[in-house]
This record gives C-alpha cells, sequence and structure tokens, in this order.
C-alpha cells in the first residue's frame, strides 16, 4: 500500500520538512507513502552527499585503500556507523 516511487524533488520536501521539525521519521514516511526505513536511509544520504545525491545516477566505486578506512574507523569504535556514513559520504550503511 505504499505510494509509486517519488521524484528527488518531493524526497528533498519530505526530508526537510522532518528537518525543520515538523514530523518523525514514522509519521512524515507515512505522509510520503513509504517505509518508515527507507525514509530513514534517505534522510542519512541527505546527510552524507545533500540534495545532489538524488539526482544521480550511477553507481559510487571506492578503492579497497578508501573501504578500509572506513571500516577501521568503524571497528576502533571512532564514530557511530551512520557518522562514518556521514564524514565518507557514503549512501548505504552496508
Amino acid at each position: 500500500m505504499y505510494k509509486k516511487r517519488l521524484s528527488p524533488e518531493e524526497k528533498i520536501h519530505f526530508i526537510e520538512k522532518y528537518k525543520r521539525g515538523e514530523g518523525s521519521y514514522a509519521s512524515i514516511a507515512a505522509d510520503a507513502g513509504v517505509d518508515r526505513r527507507s525514509f530513514r536511509q534517505w534522510v542519512c544520504n541527505y546527510d552524507a552527499c545533500g540534495p545532489d545525491v538524488f539526482f544521480k545516477r550511477h553507481h559510487q566505486r571506492y578503492s579497497v585503500e578508501f573501504k578500509e578506512t572506513a571500516i577501521h574507523d568503524y571497528l576502533s569504535g571512532v564514530d557511530s556507523q551512520d557518522a562514518i556514513c556521514r564524514k565518507y559520504g557514503l549512501r548505504s550503511r552496508r
């Protein structure tokens, strides 16, 4: 019972609404017609890469060294998973 795919502009609208404090993840996700986890990922992507992240259509490739640096930061407890994603501009927590 979820809505069709949203445009980048619509995603940004809902994210900015959340950032202004106009609702919770769950309430805004319901307004957008998407799963709460999907909306949370949109917010993380927006925080890591800015609004342009929704207009890109190619997959980012990362070097082994880059991946190892991010993994090392996480395993050594430097930051949380979300903070490391923002720091390195990673779109996914996986």
